[in-house]
């Protein structure tokens, strides 16, 4: 099922930091989902901006597979591209456009941090191992990078290209081709802590954008109607850095999703599922079947009645002791979205800091 080719974004309204600064570099977080990709889908998530001579620069994770070659069905993998969208007219980029995509498949269930660098003849990509992380060896590097003159990002909404507008600096979803008969993907994607950054004469001075600069928007010339729709989940307010671009017909809600608590207390809350229109009535298959918690850093002190084959609304029950450790812990809430494999999941995020 080819369906008509749209784009699904969290548009950046916020600060415009390039009127001030040579915005060099820009990064983002990407969480990579717990199921794998559908054989046959292609689709991109991505941070997207427009430099200043004129192309638009992406990095990100894409879902395409072909079932032959280094490609191997069911992996996640690293894209990038140049965008020239008018062919070499003048403000619009001077060549054509530049990309390629890394088919080492990356681990399901882990967070990637993918970076951009103008060095002022060349485009870089590199793609680092865990969240907001740039030390160390990069897991994937293009040093070379590929031929660019711009100075900088343009860190705005919109920006004029030969004299036409063009939606500019988001973290987005672009949808070519989906196998499993549906209008969108059946996976919900993360992006966190979105960052800009540029050289203040010793150093780099960094800037992290909040939930509350992005903005829902379809940017294509068409975006799905039905009532499984896009939507987006903020986490740890408006103010927090990890926002999420959910595609699937259901939803974990809790009210709250951080809490500080001492040793020898304990954090309790209750949770909801809370459904995108009816599209589950009539026993799709693509609805919930039953959840799961899982926390991936906790130790032991994690408890209460949220076990497998339970549905939410159960509480989500931290515990702690005299002899806890302190600090920050994360646990995640899986909702299967599939009663067979390969499973579609959902996802709660919630964070307990122990004093």
């Amino acid at each position: 099922m080819w369906n008509t080719h749209y784009w699904f974004a969290g548009l950046y309204g916020g600060t415009d930091y390039s009127a001030s600064h040579t915005v060099q570099l820009m990064y983002t977080s990407l969480w990579i989902p717990s199921s794998p990709t559908n054989v046959g889908d292609v689709y991109i998530e991505t941070l997207n901006a427009f430099d200043n001579a004129g192309y638009y620069d992406q990095v990100g994770i894409t879902s395409y597979t072909n079932g032959t070659g280094t490609n191997p069905n069911s992996t996640w993998a690293i894209t990038w591209d140049q965008v020239n969208y008018q062919g070499g007219s003048a403000g619009c980029g001077t060549s054509g456009t530049a990309k390629a995509t890394w088919y080492q498949g990356l681990t399901q269930w882990t967070w990637y941090t993918f970076f951009m660098y103008l060095s002022g003849t060349h485009l870089e990509f590199r793609v680092y191992n865990g969240s907001e992380n740039m030390n160390g060896t990069p897991l994937y590097a293009n040093n070379s990078g590929v031929s660019d003159s711009a100075s900088g990002f343009v860190t705005t909404s919109s920006t004029t290209c030969s004299g036409s507008s063009y939606y500019n600096m988001a973290n987005y979803q672009e949808v070519h081709h989906l196998a499993n008969g549906l209008s969108i993907p059946t996976d919900d994607f993360f992006f966190g802590y979105t960052t800009l950054a540029w050289w203040a004469g010793t150093s780099w001075t960094d800037a992290g954008l909040p939930n509350s600069a992005f903005s829902q928007t379809c940017m294509g010339s068409s975006c799905p109607t039905l009532v499984q729709s896009y939507y987006f989940l903020y986490y740890g307010g408006s103010t927090a850095r990890i926002l999420e671009i959910a595609n699937l017909p259901f939803r974990i809600y809790f009210t709250y999703d951080t809490g500080t608590i001492s040793t020898n207390s304990a954090f309790n809350v209750q949770g909801t599922e809370a459904a995108q229109g009816s599209y589950c009535n009539g026993g799709s298959t693509f609805c919930p079947t039953l959840t799961n918690c899982y926390f991936p850093n906790s130790g032991t002190n994690w408890a209460g009645s949220c076990a497998t084959g339970t549905h939410v609304p159960e509480p989500i029950y931290y515990n702690t002791t005299s002899t806890s450790t302190l600090g920050t812990w994360h646990g995640v809430i899986l909702l299967y979205m599939t009663a067979t494999s390969p499973y579609e999941w959902s996802y709660f995020y919630f964070y307990i800091t122990v004093t």
